[in-house]
Order: C-alpha cells, then sequence, then structure tokens
C-alpha cells in the first residue's frame, strides 16, 4: 500500500492528498456504519487507492478543470478507474473489496456513473461510500473541478440523495 501510495505522491501531491482526505472520510463513514472491522480496512485501502490510476494518465491533467479539457482528454481521464484497476488486478494482498473501490467509486446508483453504468444493489457498498467521500473531497479542494464552500458541497451530495448516491449512506454521511 506504501509503495503505490507513494507513487501517486510522486506524480501529484495534490492527488495523494486527496486519496489521504477520502481513505480518512471513507473509513470515519463506514465505522458510522457499523461495518465490521475487516470490511473497514478493505475499505481504507481501497479508498487510499482509488485514484492510482490517475498514474497511467499521459498528459498533465494538474491544476485544469475537468470541463477544460478536450472530449478526447475527458475519455482518457475517465479511463483512470480501468487503469488502476489492471494495474492491481493480480495482486494477491489486495482484496475483492478494495480492487472493487478503485474500479467502481465513479459508479452512480442511477446509472450514471461509469465504467459500467452500474445501478442500485449492483454497486458494493465500499463503492457507494467512497463515491459519496470522493465527490465531498473534490469539490471542497477543487480536485480537476470548480472549489466549493464546505455546506455547498454537502448540500450538493444531499440533494443527490436517492440518485446519484445512495440515501441511507448520505444520510449517515
Amino acid at each position: 500500500v506504501l509503495f503505490n501510495i507513494s507513487g501517486i505522491r510522486k506524480k501529484s501531491e495534490s492527488t495523494y492528498s486527496h486519496s489521504i482526505n477520502v481513505c480518512a472520510l471513507s473509513v470515519l463513514l463506514a465505522l458510522k456504519k457499523k461495518l465490521p472491522k475487516a470490511k473497514v480496512k478493505e475499505i481504507a485501502v481501497g479508498s487510499l487507492l482509488h485514484d492510482i490510476g490517475y498514474n497511467s494518465i499521459e498528459f498533465d491533467y494538474l491544476n485544469r478543470k475537468y470541463n477544460e479539457f478536450s472530449k478526447a482528454e475527458q475519455k482518457e481521464l475517465k479511463k483512470h478507474v480501468v487503469y488502476g484497476y489492471s494495474n492491481v488486478i493480480k495482486e494477491d494482498w489486495l482484496s475483492p473489496v478494495a480492487k472493487d473501490i478503485i474500479l467502481c467509486h465513479h459508479e452512480r446508483i442511477d446509472g450514471s456513473g461509469y465504467p459500467f453504468h452500474k445501478k442500485g444493489d449492483r454497486i458494493k457498498i465500499g463503492s457507494k461510500i467512497v463515491a459519496i467521500c470522493d465527490t465531498f473531497d473534490r469539490l471542497v479542494y477543487g480536485f480537476l473541478c470548480p472549489r466549493l464552500k464546505v455546506h455547498h458541497a454537502i448540500d450538493y451530495i444531499v440533494s443527490q440523495a436517492g440518485i446519484k448516491f445512495d440515501f441511507d449512506i448520505v444520510t449517515c454521511f
């Protein structure tokens, strides 16, 4: 885990900080949901490495907003989930839960996410938790998007409860 997260830090300090923040929020949320200790640990590792696929992005994505990229660049940025999963798929030390988080943290319960457009209960709880925490941190710190005040980021997440994000997990958040 340390080796992989240091690779993220080497490429981008902001992606590294984002990963640490998402991990902390995800662990707190998993604990509040009273998930088993082993599941919390798997969510911690998966959330820490959720954006490892950005290491495979060949162009400079830092200090830019998503809507500033060309359509081709946007498509490539979305591939970070597949790149990340491909990098760890054969790693025995990484749990299936953690691998699923790396691949599916951009899935949304209404099917509008990526890469598979999964809906509802087809998305596992770890990925649902990380989706919310990832979105919150991205909005608050302006990672690839305009920065929002904390209460506006929370308002957005609450407005998407039962639409993009699992209602019960948003309530817990």
